[in-house]
């Protein structure tokens, strides 16, 4: 079984975190595949006004958040029988319509929701409608950017990450909890199995 993970916006580094997350899923599975760190062809545009260095992050992930809605079903993505995809990396995931996938921490709902007029987020919101593939949509309970996807083709799975350290307050802590959970890891692999 070949596994392709995306990562969230491309400015997100490929980490130790993200590596042992899918090495524990590709073992688990006795499958193989790759992490695909995707890119966007723009320059982010910097500046030089006060908290420049939050500004520039702002701007590089609405940016990507952007390119991913515009341009997901253009991408080329290696061929796999299972995406995983994190935060925007879901999206492509979603977009590969006639493959089973995992997202987790999936703004998806809020491309729905944008309902802009153009081709992509149409084909992106028909992609997501797609009955004859299965979705699990994993959801931390306290990430503000991960929202259940209502589609009858999906099921959501909601998780409590553990609150032991005072930082998990902060709503990026909660985005990223996904990369260290065994009850994520665990999830993914139990529910793989069943496809």
């Amino acid at each position: 079984m070949k596994i392709v993970l995306f990562p969230g916006v491309a400015i997100e580094e490929i980490g130790d975190c993200h590596k042992y997350f899918f090495k524990e899923i590709t073992k688990r599975l006795n499958g193989d595949g790759e992490i695909v760190p995707w890119e966007i062809g723009n320059n982010h545009p910097t500046f030089d006004l006060p908290l420049k260095g939050t500004r520039e992050f702002i701007c590089k992930v609405i940016l990507d958040f952007q390119t991913v809605i515009v341009h997901a079903l253009d991408m080329k993505v290696p061929d796999a029988d299972v995406y995983l995809g994190h935060s925007a990396g879901s999206i492509i995931a979603l977009a590969q319509k006639d493959k089973n996938c995992v997202t987790f921490g999936s703004p998806a709902t809020l491309v729905e929701c944008i309902r802009q007029k153009t081709r992509s987020s149409d084909d992106l919101i028909d992609a997501m409608d797609k009955g004859n593939r299965k979705i699990l949509n994993i959801i931390n309970k306290y990430d503000v950017i991960a929202y259940p996807i209502n589609k009858p083709n999906v099921e959501n799975f909601k998780y409590q990450a553990p609150w032991y350290n005072p930082l998990s307050f902060f709503p990026a802590t909660m985005h990223s909890d996904y990369w260290k959970s065994e009850t994520v890891i665990k999830k993914i692999v139990k529910t793989i199995k069943t496809w």
